[in-house]
């Protein structure tokens, strides 16, 4: 059973606009992995993480 909850956010105007950089970047980096799904086919979420995860370790090595 899901619960969904619904709530307002009272954000000072520094933290408004550090939640919606984040959202942001989460959003894009959504996109990024949509893309290498639909490009490579791999539609299992554990082979996704990994394909990620490897494309991820091989970015951060140069």
């Amino acid at each position: 059973m899901k619960t969904v909850v619904r709530l307002k956010l009272l954000l000072t105007p520094e933290q408004c606009s550090a939640l919606q950089a984040t959202l942001r970047a989460c959003n894009s980096a959504a996109n990024h992995v949509s893309v290498i799904a639909f490009g490579t086919g791999i539609k299992r979420n554990r082979e996704l993480r990994a394909m990620m995860r490897h494309l991820r370790r091989s970015h951060r090595r140069g």
